[in-house]
């Protein structure tokens, strides 16, 4: 976990580390949020294109059915994601689910 944290942050400016140290729970949270957004760009893609999509439709959720369009789409864009293993896959989404 704290190999995680650390590098979640590299290459952050001082002034996020700051307010990330020294900010409320709320600011915390969503600076910790950005910060994996920053070092995740497939989680990035699936907060812009599933999520937001979600949100624009007035879904209140989102759920397997929508990261498995989403992880079918990224496979035909990059052959190799469907390479990986079922277990593989369901980690990442949970990975996903979770950050959310």
């Amino acid at each position: 976990m704290p190999q995680q944290l650390k590098k979640r942050l590299e290459g952050l400016s001082d002034e996020f580390i700051e307010q990330l140290a020294f900010g409320s729970t709320e600011l915390s949270t969503q600076l910790m949020f950005a910060a994996t957004l920053i070092n995740s760009t497939m989680l990035a893609d699936f907060m812009r294109n599933i999520f937001i999509d979600a949100k624009r439709m007035f879904r209140e959720n989102i759920d397997s059915t929508d990261w498995q369009s989403f992880w079918d789409e990224r496979s035909r864009l990059f052959p190799e994601f469907a390479q990986m293993t079922t277990s593989s896959t369901y980690k990442v989404s949970q990975v996903a689910f979770k950050s959310i």
